[in-house]
C-alpha cells in the first residue's frame, strides 16, 4: 500500500505470470478507504481486502460479498478488469501495453474485455 502497487505472484494469476498493478484515481481512493476500515475493524489482519479477517483465495466466490462491503453492490468483481481495459484503450494506451497491464496474452481474449459502446 505504501507504494500504491498491488503485486500479483505467478500462482495468483490465470496466465501464471507475475506482475505489478499501480493504483491511481478512484481505485486508489477505494483501496485507501478499505485500508482505513481494515485498520479500524481488523487491526491485526495483514490483508486490505479480506472477508472477516480471512484471506480471499477466490474472487469468483468472494467477489459479490466484497463488492457489497465496499458499497459497490450490483457489480461483478471481474467488471473492474473490463472497465480498466476499456479506460486504457480510450485513453490512447497502445493495445500491447494495455494487454500487459491487464494480463491478457492474446488479442482475441483481450478483445472480449475491450467491448465498445
Amino acid at each position: 500500500m505504501e507504494q500504491h502497487c498491488i503485486r500479483l505472484e505467478r500462482n495468483q494469476t490465470k496466465t501464471n505470470t507475475s506482475r505489478g498493478l499501480y493504483m491511481t484515481g478512484d481505485f486508489l481512493k477505494m483501496m485507501l478507504k478499505a485500508k482505513e476500515a481494515r485498520n479500524r475493524e481488523y487491526p491485526n489482519c495483514p490483508w486490505v481486502v479480506h472477508l472477516k479477517d480471512q484471506r480471499v483465495k477466490n474472487f469468483d466466490h468472494a467477489g459479490p460479498a466484497l463488492m457489497k462491503r465496499l458499497g459497490l453492490s450490483g457489480f461483478l468483481f471481474h467488471e473492474l478488469r473490463r472497465t480498466g481495459v476499456r479506460n486504457l484503450v480510450r485513453a490512447g494506451v497502445p493495445e500491447t501495453v494495455a494487454m500487459k497491464i491487464s494480463g491478457h496474452k492474446t488479442p482475441s481474449v483481450f478483445d472480449r474485455c475491450n467491448i465498445t459502446s
